[in-house]
């Protein structure tokens, strides 16, 4: 199910998805900031019953979308084999891993020029794995068009560690962290 919001002048927004003992957020992207191409950031689920996963939303009718995961899903598609779905305006399509592999890295490619959402999580994960606790992750994605080269972290002031995750559309990308260089490969 897909919820299409629109106003009569700018405005910003944001989805809070709230369960028992759990909730988070994300920024919500307005349409024109939309895309084409997407590579998913998800996280490790729990176990097969709490799977990393992610959602596609279709903006126009009949949207063709290649989908390439990286780990085999639950509706028996196989890791690394490209298929492809048709959505019409408004409808979605989940994607969750088989086992507790992650989706991240997996290509969503659009074939017709239709722009789609793209929100990535897990339905119950422990950030980092050695933690005795899960929560739900819920995140929209950006598209890779949208992807910059430089970026800025804040660290939390209450907190002696952060975790971020970076992903690279291109193998033998540089990176470089307070002057460390690392090269990233998909």
């Amino acid at each position: 199910r897909a919820l299409r919001v629109t106003s009569t002048t700018e405005v910003t927004m944001y989805a809070w998805s709230y369960m028992f003992a759990t909730s988070d957020a994300t920024v919500v992207l307005p349409s024109p900031a939309l895309g084409m191409s997407y590579r998913v950031i998800a996280y490790s689920g729990l176990n097969s019953s709490y799977p990393s996963e992610f959602c596609i939303v279709a903006t126009q009718n009949s949207t063709i979308i290649n989908i390439t995961p990286t780990c085999n899903t639950k509706d028996n598609k196989i890791k690394n084999v490209t298929y492809s779905v048709t959505l019409n305006k408004g409808q979605s399509y989940q994607v969750q891993a088989k086992t507790d592999s992650s989706l991240t890295g997996s290509q969503i490619q659009v074939q017709n020029c239709k722009p789609i959402a793209v929100f990535g999580g897990s339905m119950c994960a422990e950030v980092p794995k050695s933690c005795n606790y899960c929560d739900h992750l819920f995140e929209e994605l950006y598209p890779i068009n949208t992807w910059g080269k430089e970026f800025i972290l804040v660290p939390t002031a209450t907190r002696t560690k952060d975790r971020i995750v970076i992903l690279s559309d291109k193998n033998n990308t540089v990176l470089n962290i307070n002057g460390s260089n690392t090269t990233l490969t998909n």
